[in-house]
């Protein structure tokens, strides 16, 4: 197998399920959708929504226009899927209740100046391209946002490896994790 490059989410997918690795990348197989999934792509939708218009005006979304577009992607997002793991509705409340703590607390405080940006590095050491995907960057940090089913304090080591190769990568030293958790 040839690999000219590679992102983050492809080694962890790789480090923690290998088989996955193999039919989704290498032999090219559309897998399902997990039902988790829906809920951490949605939440993203809604806060990326919100930093691309507060990177325009200086100002965050009023919280319906965040939990409007939240609700968009969930519902395009859960077409996807098959089989819940929770109840669909009760999944979609969770991530409303959970951009309602994030918005007012979080939101107010970041400054974006990149959103969604994806950069490639090369890498001659690993004779590999990099594909560095910002979720947000300020002046000082790069910020990635997670929905996690564990507690922050249990984050795994694979967040703390993307957070160390976004800043050896983009030379930022100062790198956060947004984690909003569902218990």
């Amino acid at each position: 197998m040839n690999i000219s490059y590679i992102s983050y989410t492809q080694l962890v997918t790789y480090l923690r399920w290998g088989r996955w690795y193999q039919f989704k990348y290498v032999d090219k197989i559309a897998l399902p959708t997990p039902s988790g999934i829906v809920l951490g792509r949605a939440i993203h939708a809604g806060i990326e929504t919100n930093y691309k218009h507060k990177l325009e005006t200086g100002e965050d979304l009023p919280i319906d226009s965040l939990l409007d577009a939240y609700s968009d992607s969930f519902e395009e997002t859960a077409l996807e899927v098959d089989v819940w793991e929770l109840p669909k509705e009760r999944e979609k409340d969770l991530g409303y209740k959970l951009l309602k703590a994030y918005h007012p607390k979080i939101s107010k405080t970041v400054k974006p100046i990149l959103v969604e940006e994806e950069e490639w590095v090369n890498d001659p050491k690993l004779r590999l391209n990099v594909i560095v995907k910002k979720d947000v960057e300020t002046e000082d940090s790069i910020i990635d946002i997670k929905t996690i089913s564990r507690l922050p304090e249990t984050i795994p080591f694979d967040y703390e490896l993307q957070l160390a190769m976004y800043s050896l990568y983009t030379g930022k030293r100062k790198v956060q994790l947004h984690a909003l958790s569902k218990r």
